[in-house]
């Protein structure tokens, strides 16, 4: 599935000097090269999806979902960390700034989507920001 984006949009490109942090598969901190010898540390939210959460009730760490969740964040970590290893190029595209702060990015390797590939590879959801994200895992039944 491909993921459309806005026609308002930012569309600036950095590339990741380092991978701080992934909170989720669709939440991670990264350090980026803005040029001319200036880098920021920031968190980006993956534009056009939902990944499900990795914190909740202890009900929750016992559910489908949540093991989902597991899988999907070490999906991401491991996909960043070997592209980090073997010298790929990885950037970040922004799209806009959502209404937490937070800015809305695609990451790229190669050029390649991740946000889509975590999407077909069932990791996360499609999701543009209407509605509720629990209504997105909702009806999930297991992997």
């Amino acid at each position: 599935m491909k993921i459309p984006i806005p026609k308002k949009s930012y569309e600036w490109k950095f590339d990741v000097l380092e991978i701080l942090d992934v909170h989720d598969a669709d939440t991670c901190k990264l350090k980026i090269d803005m040029g001319f010898g200036i880098y920021a540390i920031q968190y980006f939210r993956l534009y056009g999806i939902n990944a499900p959460e990795i914190t909740g009730t202890p009900e929750y760490e016992k559910s489908d979902l949540f093991k989902l969740a597991q899988k999907a964040k070490m999906y991401l970590l491991n996909r960043l960390n070997k592209a980090m290893e073997a010298k790929q190029k990885i950037e970040v595209q922004v799209v806009k700034k959502e209404k937490f702060g937070r800015w809305l990015a695609i990451i790229l390797i190669n050029k390649k989507n991740v946000n889509e590939e975590l999407l077909n590879k069932g990791f996360a959801r499609f999701y543009m920001g209407i509605g509720s994200k629990d209504l997105v895992w909702k009806n999930y039944k297991g992997v």
